[in-house]
């Protein structure tokens, strides 16, 4: 990982991300808490949720097939800057109660904005550190990811307690603009991305006929990768399962180990301790595992790390295994968007990241779906025991579909 960092442009790239990581996850910390403050509504609460996340769902795909064809650095810049201004009408909420109603919009256009700025900050990941430093990069923004979830939603809630909601509005603008400006000082061409594809009947029905035929022909090449279609797949139920845990796990140190509910906030920072762990460890370990065997051998490592802690009544063995879980959990997912990047060709990968980014929250949403229905027939250890199995299944179809590892040269340039 130090090599990596050496990058003086990579560098740049993530602390700008380690920014703007933190002050998401300090956002998600204090903004929830203060709708229901406000409202006093657990349903009012939930819709700054599903305002946040419709966007991944709707919006992630195509948003890549605009990235492609747009300067990476200027879309990252851009989406900054646009994020702050953002922040600032949400203080009008601090002054004009009236005005509630902007928590809602700011929550869905922050989103919209993030699936540009998501696809073109993975696009331009291998440009500045090459394909032999691709993994210990993305460990890297995973060390961010899981750093920011320690400490991001307790500095929001600190600067909520503290200061009032204004502060945690502004802190999270400033974060934005120190995003942008640590963005703005890597180094990289400028040179257009590529021409969009544009047939004679596309030229009659000008440019967004031709945007349209590349988003499906970033389908296209989902469904013609015999790697990319076996990922699809295999992330495809990671991300029921996943899904699935989470009603069921809110419910699990209350209702099965007969613990306060302080324990479920424990049992979160002991996850968010294994991811960092996991983050550490993963940037080393990828010297000598491939992503492909990386995918199937921490699907199957999180699948019985889960089973194991669910199946205990020690809430001492199930934080233990919690934090063990970090190093699988991470290592799969930092392979699975390394597998993305080395097996799509430049001119494609804002497209096929975003149908990864729909695919992944769209049945995460699903899988979330399913779980809340089950709890109440099944109870919390069976849908968290049916969860594990489904991420054991995925761990297994890996290896089955995915024991060739792709050559990533090869895949470019075919």
């Amino acid at each position: 990982m130090h090599a990596v960092l050496r990058n003086r442009n990579y560098a740049f790239l993530w602390i700008g991300s380690l920014i703007s990581s933190l002050r998401d996850w300090a956002l998600r910390g204090a903004l929830p808490f203060y709708v229901y403050a406000r409202t006093n509504s657990a349903l009012a609460t939930g819709l700054t949720f599903i305002a946040s996340a419709l966007p991944w769902v709707v919006l992630s795909s195509v948003a890549g097939v605009f990235v492609d064809h747009w300067d990476l650095k200027r879309i990252m810049i851009i989406a900054d800057l646009a994020r702050a201004a953002l922040m600032l009408l949400l203080l009008l909420i601090t002054v004009v109660p009236a005005l509630f109603w902007l928590v809602y919009f700011v929550s869905f256009a922050e989103a919209c904005i993030t699936q540009f700025f998501n696809p073109a900050s993975m696009a331009l990941a291998p440009q500045i550190v090459g394909k032999d430093h691709l993994q210990e990069a993305n460990a890297l923004g995973s060390l961010n990811g899981s750093v920011s979830r320690l400490v991001g939603p307790l500095l929001g809630g600190v600067l909520l307690a503290m200061l009032g909601p204004a502060s945690t509005i502004i802190a999270d603008g400033l974060s934005y603009v120190g995003s942008a400006i640590m963005i703005s000082l890597v180094l990289v061409s400028a040179a257009p991305r590529g021409e969009i594809h544009q047939s004679d009947s596309s030229e009659a029905m000008g440019k967004w006929t031709a945007y349209w035929h590349d988003w499906l022909e970033g389908l296209r090449v989902v469904k013609e990768e015999r790697l990319l279609r076996a990922l699809f797949l295999v992330v495809a139920l990671a991300a029921i399962g996943d899904g699935m845990s989470s009603p069921a796990f809110v419910l699990f140190p209350t209702v099965v180990l007969h613990l306060g509910a302080s324990a479920y906030g424990g049992m979160l920072t002991a996850l968010g301790v294994g991811n960092l762990i996991g983050s550490l460890l993963v940037g080393q370990l990828a010297k000598r595992i491939s992503p492909t065997r990386f995918i199937a051998v921490g699907l199957l490592g999180e699948g019985l790390a889960y089973l194991l802690a669910f199946s205990s009544r020690s809430s001492a063995l199930a934080l233990v295994l919690f934090v063990i879980s970090g190093t699988p959990v991470v290592g799969w997912q930092v392979s699975a968007q390394t597998l993305l990047q080395t097996s799509v060709e430049e001119r494609l990968r804002g497209r096929v990241f975003g149908a990864y980014v729909a695919t992944l929250s769209l049945l995460l949403l699903v899988g979330t779906g399913l779980g809340s229905a089950l709890v109440a027939p099944l109870g919390a250890v069976s849908v968290l025991t049916l969860e594990c199995c489904i991420m054991l299944l995925a761990g297994v179809v890996a290896f089955v579909l995915m024991r060739n590892p792709l050559d990533a040269t090869t895949a470019c340039n075919r």
